[in-house]
């Protein structure tokens, strides 16, 4: 499974141990297990849960048993349903690679609903018959883990059981499944053996040889506690120990006096050797002589288990064993009372054993437990930083971390992945801005992306050029690749930009990562928008909310795609939509986040504005302004032309901006749409001259490197220029206007031309009528948009007199677009190409238009469309 290393004792059941004491009246109740969904086998430690299972999969191996030993690492939804997949994989037939390299991906506090849903699905599909024994249940009570279960559980199909052994009530809800007669339990009491079972397993089990009264008084002291009895009568054995009463209750008091028994009844180089193995969660004859340097570890494990001292083999060919919890628990206690020095000593050398083994995996864990951060970040790099060690970063102190600049950058990445700004902001903060290897100016834009505080760009884009000169791995070029290529974007370096976010594409697709495919196609839908390729950035917003949907854990980037989706559906006049989107994005919207609440609000000012509600666009406004964001100059220029519209002047900040432009040595990188808020600035105060002098400068630019958002802009400014110079029009506006219309065209890009509708209004219907003015078909039909825009601003729409007609009358948005395209002429097939649908969605319109309108052909519905004044 990737790079993510499997232990795979904890998918085999432990071997079921000789001369086991049968039990068939458990046996027969557990018979209806077929019957019922979920099993729980609750009982303290050492009560035979284990046991009992085993040897009920040897009588009934029909029932297609799989197994999984879960521990403190298993509390968490990835490393859980990791384990649970691979338990399950033989029931999913011959392709589950699917769903592997998705649950490669759980890197986070995900919600797991929709994974899962792919994963019960697959079960069904497979027809998939199976009982998974989830041994040692009690460590799970993580709430997203457990929620994520129980949607298992209700959905799964009914020939999936499940088992849980635990010593404690599952802190799972199994109230429904009990209503529904679908649980069934094994509880503490009908565990205990009874006399007989009592007698059995120490005779025959432990074959000890003990007189009928001491197994009496043993029995009464376990009160027929499993485990409980063996420490007795192994204390009795190895010490002849006169027992005392019975304490009545079975609790730690009593597994600690046994245990100290126990301890005492081995050599000391027993001991020590269970002492110093106790920090092994599995161990084989290699690990301990390697670890303790000794060469006879198979001699001594051999008389831990012939003396049943709670060593538990876990798979017999293979040599491998384990301590039983309770034990091992207690082992390690006493090991901490040789201090922490000592623990940390053994956990360093486990981890060198494990390493020498090529176990990076459990070789970091225990690195991490002896605090030898610096061994863990050389692993670290030796092994690439595959994506799942990445939450092994979060377990380094910062400060240490910080000595590796590469795995800084990437814990700052895997904190914005799971969109954590604070930590976000401690690794930012921690870090210094001036950095020979250029990593300092992408920590430094994401300083400047957080908008906490009024920061600029990054300055210093040389080493961009020769960053592959560098020494870093391929993870930590990708997320370079995806940042720069943001920062090259914001300084209108858009084919560089592109072109590093390919590079990272192809290296996303030689090691799966999710996170980075969402970043990469995020970074790209954004340089996109800015060139007005609208149509590829839908398809790139489609490919994104599909990506959310199969990846459960991107599921809070959704607010991301809706934000996104917005910004185009705005500039594209699909009002309507827009409603729609932003609706969605308030509803998962994440309130802490500074960055998208700033996002959204700009969002919601625009469609503001271009509703003309006014009063709500200077209220956002006035909001917005107070964003540290938008008091930086990159971003003040997006406010920047709606002040403006309100006469809501920042003297200081346009100045500031003037002047970091105008400035003949100024060493300040200038972007496109700083010139451009310059020229309106200019524009306002009456400067035409300055306005010019910017535009003269921009709109050469934005043709040359095809950024059409910048210049429709541009050219509908200088129209107000050419238009302010003379009340009559003449061939160079008419000239702009083509321009304007003609870059806006083919993407539909209609909110400039809207925004300008007063300045518009005068000149665009005798711009349509002028004979030089050669616009082919599609051309036509998007000046066509802007002259219907500009009549129904101007004009009040004419509503039927009768409720009912009026009801019939009302065309919904997208209705109006094709009556609009529809009165110019066009086919259906050229309404389709026009408005970016298919054509059988435009067929569908015109039906319901002519049902709204009561008409039977196009020639009515144009005429009953002036009618009601929605066509002029």
């Amino acid at each position: 499974m990737g790079s993510f290393q499997l232990l795979s004792a904890k998918l085999k059941a432990p071997a079921l141990r000789k001369q086991y004491v049968p039990r068939p009246e458990l046996y027969r109740k557990l018979d209806r297990l077929s019957d019922h969904k979920v099993l729980v086998v609750q009982g303290s430690a050492g009560s035979g849960k284990t046991t009992l299972m085993t040897s009920y999969m040897s009588e009934r191996p029909d029932l297609g048993w799989y197994w999984i030993t879960l521990d403190e690492a298993n509390n968490d939804a990835r490393s859980f349903w990791y384990y649970v997949l691979e338990a399950l994989k033989g029931l999913f037939g011959q392709e589950p690679e699917h769903l592997r390299t998705m649950f490669d991906a759980l890197s986070q506090k995900p919600n797991l609903d929709h994974l899962l849903v792919l994963l019960v699905n697959r079960l069904e599909e497979c027809r998939a018959v199976g009982t998974l024994v989830l041994d040692d249940f009690h460590f799970i009570d993580d709430t997203t883990l457990l929620q994520s279960l129980t949607f298992f559980l209700r959905f799964s199909p009914e020939t999936i059981r499940i088992v849980l052994l635990t010593r404690e009530t599952p802190k799972l809800y199994l109230g429904e499944l009990a209503m529904s007669g679908q649980y069934l339990e094994v509880n503490e009491r009908e565990l205990a053996f009874t006399h007989e079972e009592a007698n059995l397993f120490l005779t025959q089990t432990l074959g000890l040889t003990l007189e009928p009264s001491t197994v009496h008084k043993l029995y009464q002291w376990a009160e027929g506690w499993v485990g409980g009895l063996q420490l007795s009568a192994l204390a009795v054995v190895h010490h002849t120990h006169t027992l005392t009463e019975p304490v009545g209750t079975l609790n730690r008091y009593m597994v600690d006096y046994l245990s100290n028994e126990i301890l005492r009844s081995v050599s000391d180089w027993e001991q020590q050797f269970m002492l110093q193995t106790s920090v092994l969660a599995y161990f084989n004859e290699k690990i301990c002589n390697w670890m303790l340097d000794i060469n006879d570890a198979a001699v001594i494990i051999t008389k831990l288990v012939e003396k049943h001292l709670f060593v538990i083999t876990v798979d017999e060919e293979e040599g491998l064993y384990r301590y039983h919890q309770v034990f091992g628990d207690f082992l390690r206690a006493k090991l901490r009372e040789q201090g922490e020095d000592t623990v940390r000593s053994l956990h360093l050398r486990a981890a060198e054993v494990y390493e020498r083994m090529g176990s990076s995996e459990e070789s970091l864990q225990h690195y991490l437990w002896a605090e030898a951060y610096e061994e863990a970040i050389r692993l670290l790099l030796a092994t690439g930083h595959h994506f799942p060690n990445w939450s092994y970063l979060r377990q380094i102190p910062l400060d240490i971390l910080s000595s590796s600049r590469p795995l800084m950058f990437q814990r700052l990445f895997y904190h914005f992945c799971n969109l954590e700004i604070e930590d976000m902001r401690q690794i930012i903060n921690l870090t210094p801005q001036q950095e020979e290897d250029g990593l300092g100016s992408l920590f430094q834009l994401c300083r400047f992306m957080l908008g906490d505080e009024v920061f600029d760009l990054p300055v210093g884009m040389e080493w961009l050029e020769n960053w592959e000169s560098f020494e870093m791995d391929a993870v930590t070029r990708a997320i370079i690749l995806v940042t720069g290529g943001t920062m090259l974007s914001l300084k209108d370096q858009f084919a560089t930009a592109m072109n590093w976010l390919n590079q990272a594409k192809r290296l996303e697709k030689l090691s799966p990562n999710p996170f980075l495919r969402f970043s990469i196609l995020s970074s790209q839908a954004q340089v996109l928008e800015t060139l007005g390729e609208f149509s590829a950035c839908l398809s790139l917003y489609e490919i994104m909310f599909d990506l959310c949907e199969n990846y459960p854990m991107l599921h809070p980037m959704k607010v991301i795609n809706w934000i996104g989706l917005t910004g185009i559906q705005l500039k594209m006049m699909k009002l309507e939509l827009a409603e729609e989107s932003i609706a969605t994005a308030k509803q998962i919207f994440f309130d802490d986040d500074s960055q998208l609440k700033s996002a959204y609000l700009y969002n919601e000012m625009e469609l503001r504005v271009l509703h003309g509600d006014n009063t709500r666009a200077i209220e956002l406004l006035e909001e917005l302004k107070k964003f540290p964001l938008y008091q930086s100059p990159t971003y003040f220029t997006s406010i920047l032309k709606y002040m403006l519209r309100y006469g809501l002047s920042n003297i200081e900040m346009e100045n500031e901006l003037l002047n970091r432009v105008e400035e003949p040595h100024s060493k300040a990188f200038i972007r496109l749409e700083d010139r451009l808020a310059c020229a309106r600035i200019r524009v306002a105060r009456g400067e035409k001259e300055l306005a010019y002098q910017h535009l003269d400068v921009l709109l050469p630019h934005a043709r040359k490197h095809g950024i059409r958002t910048i210049l429709v802009e541009g050219l509908l400014l200088k129209m107000t220029l050419i238009a302010s110079a003379s009340s009559v029009p003449g061939k160079e506006l008419f000239q702009v206007l083509r321009e304007a219309v003609h870059y806006g065209y083919e993407n539909e890009y209609l909110s400039p031309f809207c925004l300008e509708m007063e300045r518009l209004r005068p000149y665009f219907g005798l711009f349509l009528k002028d004979p030089d003015q050669e616009l082919n078909s599609k051309e036509k039909c998007f000046a066509q948009l802007i002259q219907t825009l500009l009549e129904q601003s101007k004009m009040q729409v004419s509503l039927p007199v009768s409720p009912k007609e009026r009801e019939k009358a009302i065309l919904s948005e997208r209705e109006l677009e094709v009556l609009q395209v529809l009165a110019t002429g066009c086919s259906n097939k050229e309404i389709g190409v026009m408005l970016c649908i298919s054509l059988a969605t435009v067929k569908s319109h015109v039906i319901n238009i002519y049902a709204k309108l009561q008409v039977s052909n196009r020639v009515e519905a144009v005429e009953r469309g002036r009618e009601l004044g929605l066509l002029y």
